[in-house]
């Protein structure tokens, strides 16, 4: 005969257990310097580490939606009372639904070639490798966004990047 847990005792029987849960796996809490939280901005970011953490807390959809309340800021939660997904505990409607009414609030910096030639001509003292790289990294946010609304040359692109290096005094 297989061995079989038996059903929980007292006031714990009919609760069912998953025993593949990893105890640890826990959505992250609402204090805190880390904690998550939704302000009206930024609701792609919110929901990817919201669905992140969710997952590793083995959340089902319909709890997404019932926990996503604690998430939100006071002035936000009024919001989640009127949509359909969340009085359905539909966590695809409702995310579509929190997409289409916050995504405008999608704070996303558009750059002009002023940017570019500001970001070029600052003073900066390249010593080590991990100042390159910084400098490096910052100039391709610039640039790919320059480079996407065709408002930089290539010859411009290059010209910039190497006047944005300023040989340092010895």
């Amino acid at each position: 005969m297989a061995n079989v847990p038996s059903p929980l005792p007292g006031p714990m029987a009919g609760i069912e257990t998953n025993v593949s849960v990893n105890m640890l796996s826990r959505m992250p809490g609402i204090h805190g310097k880390n904690s998550l939280h939704f302000r009206g901005k930024n609701i792609l970011e919110f929901l990817m580490e919201y669905e992140h953490a969710a997952k590793h807390a083995n959340l089902t959809n319909k709890k997404k939606c019932q926990e996503l309340r604690i998430y939100f800021m006071k002035k936000e939660k009024c919001i989640l009372d009127v949509l359909e997904g969340y009085i359905n505990e539909n966590w695809q409607e409702l995310r579509k639904e929190l997409m289409s009414l916050y995504t405008s609030s999608e704070e996303k910096k558009t750059y002009r070639p002023k940017d570019m030639q500001q970001f070029s001509t600052m003073k900066r003292k390249i010593t080590r490798l991990l100042h390159f790289d910084n400098y490096q990294r910052k100039f391709k946010v610039i640039m790919v966004d320059l480079e996407k609304h065709r408002a930089l040359s290539e010859y411009d692109c290059n010209n910039y990047f190497w006047s944005g290096i300023q040989p340092t005094s010895l």
